[in-house]
């Protein structure tokens, strides 16, 4: 980024020239692991973000016309989807972490648990950049074997594959199991676990 770029903003007539800053954003699955003390807070504010989309987006009033009413609200359903989905994932993590805290002897692994692990976001691991959009597909040098050009793809459906050299691929626990070096029958365990 050019930290010498700036945008004009008028103020009360007045012109200013500002920098064009966009700040990092932090994920809410980095997020529930950096505030760790404050898990509760970050429920409250998933939840209450919920409610804000469902106010935000009420049903529509009839008009009369069952094809606009009926496209009206397949738009308002896809809106209200699409905002909830990541507090909803971020929320089953969060219960899952809290079970995890009230029994820390289980030894089991559930299926819940397993299908928490596959969907926390494999970009929230990769330590590198990549280029690219969170709805569409990123890409990054491969943390697997050396290169040059990027070879290693997250896929919108947070799944990863590699069309270098190493030619691997997986969903986020395989990318836990092979980025730590993880061997043996517990290898599975120890990342679903780790993906809580």
């Amino acid at each position: 980024m050019d930290k010498n770029k700036t945008i004009g903003v008028e103020i009360d007539g007045a012109r200013y020239e500002i920098p064009d800053y966009t700040p990092e954003r932090l994920p809410l699955s980095q997020a529930i692991n950096v505030f760790e003390d404050n898990i509760m807070d970050i429920k409250e504010a998933c939840q209450l973000n919920i409610l804000h989309i469902m106010r935000d987006n009420p049903k529509i009033v009839p008009s009369g016309d069952e094809n606009v009413d009926s496209i009206y609200e397949g738009l308002r359903e896809i809106k209200i989807k699409t905002g909830v989905e990541g507090y909803q994932k971020t929320l089953k993590r969060i219960k899952s972490r809290d079970d995890a805290r009230r029994n820390p002897h289980r030894s089991r692994i559930t299926d819940e648990m397993i299908q928490t692990a596959r969907e926390y976001p494999i970009a929230d691991m990769y330590d590198g950049h990549l280029k690219g959009g969170e709805d569409r597909r990123q890409f990054g040098l491969c943390p697997f074997h050396s290169e040059r050009s990027s070879s290693f793809c997250i896929h919108p459906d947070n799944r990863w594959s590699c069309f270098g050299s190493c030619n691997e691929h997986g969903d986020s626990i395989s990318f836990f199991i092979k980025l730590h070096g993880l061997t043996g029958p517990e290898a599975f365990i120890q990342a679903v676990k780790a993906l809580q």
